[in-house]
């Protein structure tokens, strides 16, 4: 018997300039992105921790999406993706 194949899931980091430049963090969880906003961005070095603030979920296809959201409209500001991982398999 074949074992089935996992699905892909994606992963997105995005630099998203609103009120104040921050950082958007999102992982693939049952069918929707699970957004963590982290004000001050990430660190490169292990030992400073960031804080994440856990927000609202988007839908999957968001985490493709670059351009602009409307003034007036949560989320307003300019956004582009900074990584992103697609096909990873957990």
């Amino acid at each position: 018997m074949r074992k089935p194949k996992a699905q892909a899931l994606r992963l997105v980091n995005q630099k998203h300039w609103a009120t104040r430049l921050h950082y958007d963090f999102r992982l693939e969880l049952y069918g929707v992105l699970v957004s963590w906003a982290v004000p001050k961005g990430p660190s490169l070095d292990p030992a400073v921790k960031q804080m994440a603030i856990h927000v609202e979920d988007h839908p999957v296809s968001y985490g493709a999406f670059e351009g602009a959201n409307s003034k007036g409209h949560y989320g307003a500001g300019n956004v582009i993706v900074g990584q992103r991982n697609m096909g990873a398999s957990w």
